[in-house]
């Protein structure tokens, strides 16, 4: 495991016990809050475990995206967001930017854990669920997404609570 720990919040989440919980908790901001991670990553395997402590009704996103941006809230062309990776819940992967859905169903509950697994020498990351022991995978292209790699999670539901677990 990494001493990963969340870092930066866009958005309305605070941040507690020393940066190991996000919490969506500011409903008159009116954008879903986006937390990146304060590590960055080039090389070896690493492996960021969380834990679902409150979920509502919408998707969770956990990925990643090169350390040199921010997730752009204002899609105004086709070139923002393309370092973006990974997956809406287990349902939908994100693949340079843009959003693929699958006939998956979506089996993340309260308490779940999952972790996203960074293989930074084979240029991929993987998200395990693992309650139902289901493993997805992505590509990364290092042209589109250079390293480094910092990750990314967005809540969309007011309440909605994730913890890394060290």
């Amino acid at each position: 495991m990494t001493n990963e720990k969340f870092h930066e919040v866009d958005g309305g989440a605070a941040l507690s016990d020393d940066g190991l919980v996000a919490k969506y908790c500011f409903r008159t901001l009116s954008k879903y809050p986006i937390i990146y991670g304060c590590k960055r990553y080039s090389y070896g395997t690493h492996n960021i475990r969380f834990q679902i402590e409150k979920r509502g009704d919408l998707r969770f996103f956990f990925g990643i995206l090169t350390s040199l941006e921010k997730v752009n809230r204002v899609i105004s062309t086709d070139i923002d967001n393309k370092s973006v990776y990974g997956w809406w819940d287990l349902n939908s992967k994100v693949i340079n930017g843009k959003v693929q859905r699958s006939q998956e169903k979506n089996d993340i509950k309260k308490y779940d854990e999952l972790t996203l697994i960074l293989k930074c020498d084979r240029q991929q990351i993987q998200l395990e669920h693992h309650r139902t022991k289901r493993l997805l995978e992505l590509s990364i292209d290092i042209t589109i997404c250079p390293f480094p790699w910092k990750i990314v999670v967005e809540l969309t539901t007011y309440g909605d609570c994730v913890r890394i677990i060290p």
